[in-house]
């Protein structure tokens, strides 16, 4: 799989679609506690970053990862989605992300 490019000093939102089926009846989402729970898990070096992950209108999952250009350097990252269900976790996505500065031109004048 293709890793996914991220500015490391912007804001990145992520979406997600996630399927939770069970036999017991209630809802299936990721932002009611104590039934489910969303999180975005970004490793580098031995340590892992989580991303909380809250229900959209839509019904997808959204994942807001704040700049992180003081933390990581620019580089591609293991990345997963956990979803934690009645105390079991699930993985049911793992991925690379690319983290990479965006773009700044600056210029200043010469003086002769």
């Amino acid at each position: 799989m293709t890793p996914v490019d991220l500015m490391l000093d912007e804001d990145n939102e992520l979406r997600f679609k996630v399927n939770i089926t069970s036999s017991r009846p209630g809802e299936s989402s990721c932002s009611r506690p104590g039934e489910s729970a969303c999180r975005l898990m970004l490793e580098s070096e031995g340590v892992e970053y989580g991303f909380k992950g809250t229900t959209t209108a839509d019904g997808e999952i959204a994942v807001t990862i704040p700049p992180l250009k003081n933390v990581l350097k620019e580089g591609i990252y293991n990345t997963k989605l956990e979803v934690v269900v009645d105390d079991k976790l699930f993985i049911p996505l793992e991925m690379e992300v690319n983290l990479e500065k965006s773009v700044a031109v600056t210029a200043e004048a010469v003086i002769r």
